[in-house]
């Protein structure tokens, strides 16, 4: 019976396939960003009005008017100009949304408003 003795010099690191694709890669996610804006760009802002968090936009140019009324009567309504974009933290009464966006641009935030409303 033959026994085989592997050394250190057996291993060969540059034996496995680690190449790939980088172009392809690169493409894939060029795509899925594009896509990702693209999506962004027809639904934000959302006109009209949004029976999940209960935000109604308007476009009344050169603003965006931001209304939201609470089940316990809580009432804001905000006039937003339209060259920036914002993130809304609005919490009326424990009834909460978090990063609801006006960004029709999809660049970075320029506006945080954070709103506490309370009985």
């Amino acid at each position: 019976m033959k026994q085989i003795v592997g050394t250190d010099l057996d291993f060969d690191p540059l034996a496995g396939n680690f190449l790939f694709d980088a172009l392809d890669q690169s493409m894939e996610n060029l795509i899925r960003q594009a896509k990702t804006d693209l999506d962004r760009k027809e639904t934000n802002p959302k006109l009209g009005f949004d029976e999940t968090t209960g935000v109604t936009i308007l476009n009344q140019d050169p603003r965006w008017i931001y209304i939201r009324e609470g089940a316990g009567g809580n009432y804001v309504r905000m006039e937003l100009q339209q060259g920036y974009n914002y993130s809304i933290d609005h919490n009326q009464n424990g009834n909460e949304i978090i990063d609801y966006e006006i960004n029709p641009s999809g660049g970075s935030i320029n506006n945080n408003i954070t709103i506490k409303q309370q009985n």
